[in-house]
């Protein structure tokens, strides 16, 4: 038995003494100081999507028109200028602009008058999903009815939960939600006057 090669450990503790224990031994290994058994597992994999988008692809940029071209990426193609910055400098490279055929042509375009090789290719590409998150209602605020009518409209609760929610403010009202959704529950909830926190969701 070994460690996957995508694991790496630092440094491994027993859980019950403390002491160091020698991770190379195996999935489960005992601590040589106090005999509690410690297991070592994978973490989960990543959750993602595959989309179909339209990837630029850049051949070499010339450095009188880099940043013209930089400009360009993070002007058309929604990263930051950092991000565009590093692609032009490490050309050829790729980005992915979108789902918008009609804009990535329109930036092919503009890359070519800018004097870089520049290539449109529809590809199916793998997206990582945000960690699911947490919501807690920390305040009402003074419009309790728009929070109610937020908790349902989200989280398809009952007049009676949402409103029992309320009332137990600061509570949990969701433990594990999607971040996009999480995040429009969030901006919701916001909007209607309520405090709230977003944290990782647990496990």
């Amino acid at each position: 038995m070994y460690l996957p090669s995508e694991m790496v450990v630092e440094e491994l503790r027993c859980p019950s003494c403390n002491a160091p224990v020698d991770a190379t031994l195996g999935e489960r290994s005992s601590c040589r100081y106090c005999g509690a058994t410690v297991v070592v597992r994978e973490p989960a994999p990543a959750r993602v999507r595959t989309e179909e988008r339209m990837v630029i692809a850049l051949g070499h940029v010339g450095p009188s028109n880099a940043s013209r071209v930089a400009r360009l990426l993070h002007e058309r193609a929604g990263v930051t200028l950092a991000e565009a910055e590093a692609l032009v400098a490490r050309a050829p490279s790729e980005v992915i602009a979108g789902d918008d055929g009609a804009g990535a042509r329109e930036l092919e375009l503009a890359l070519t008058e800018a004097g870089v090789d520049v290539r449109v290719i529809r590809r199916i590409v793998t997206i990582p999903l945000p960690p699911d998150v947490e919501i807690s209602l920390e305040t009402t605020g003074p419009n309790r009815l728009a929070v109610i009518h937020a908790l349902r409209e989200h989280l398809g609760l009952g007049l009676v939960e949402a409103k029992h929610l309320v009332e137990r403010a600061p509570c949990v009202v969701v433990e594990v939600i999607e971040a996009e959704k999480g995040n429009a529950l969030e901006a919701d909830l916001e909007k209607a006057g309520a405090l709230t926190k977003v944290r990782p969701a647990r496990g």
